[in-house]
């Protein structure tokens, strides 16, 4: 890009940055895919052990409870729209774009990225019990994975918002009801 002053510089639009660079955009948005499989598992394998340890064993996180609600009494076009399609978009916004470039004045990349992450897990939270803290650890996980993402994609949103969109209707849509 061009300079437009000694400390911001111009950069494409990000739509352009992904036609310019096809390859590394699909490569960036598939190894964080895999990298999502893998952390939110790991995840669910910490989570579990946790509550297991701590006697929380089958407590659920209410996020999922409310959600599990929702699928039941809401068409699931709206369902797709909103957990599906706009949630992840906003979410995005709010936890990458903002959180991540504002985290990262004052810090290292890799702070924000972890913070933004922990933080996008404890939006899942629906209070401060235990159980919900451990409970929201895959989320965490999957938050880490896509700030990094968005990070290694040059700070493209559209390449961490289409993960995370494709993350949620794997779960949505498998759990619609027919």
């Amino acid at each position: 890009g061009t300079r437009c002053t000694a400390r911001f510089v111009t950069r494409p639009p990000p739509v352009r940055r992904i036609a310019a660079r096809k390859r590394r955009t699909a490569l960036v948005v598939l190894v964080g895919g895999i990298g999502a499989y893998v952390a939110t598992v790991a995840g669910f394998l910490l989570s579990g052990a946790l509550l297991r340890a701590t006697g929380l064993s089958g407590v659920p996180l209410q996020n999922n409870l409310n959600i599990g609600r929702a699928m039941e009494t809401i068409p699931p076009i709206i369902i797709i729209a909103v957990l599906g399609v706009m949630g992840p978009v906003v979410e995005e916004m709010f936890f990458r774009r903002l959180l991540i470039d504002l985290i990262g004045r004052y810090s290292r990349t890799w702070v924000a990225v972890v913070a933004s992450g922990i933080l996008f897990g404890m939006i899942h939270m629906h209070s401060l019990a235990l159980s919900e803290a451990i409970n929201i650890i895959p989320h965490a996980a999957t938050g880490i994975v896509l700030g990094v993402v968005y990070v290694k994609s040059g700070r493209n949103l559209y390449c961490s918002a289409v993960l995370h969109i494709l993350i949620n209707l794997s779960s949505l849509l498998p759990n619609l009801p027919s």
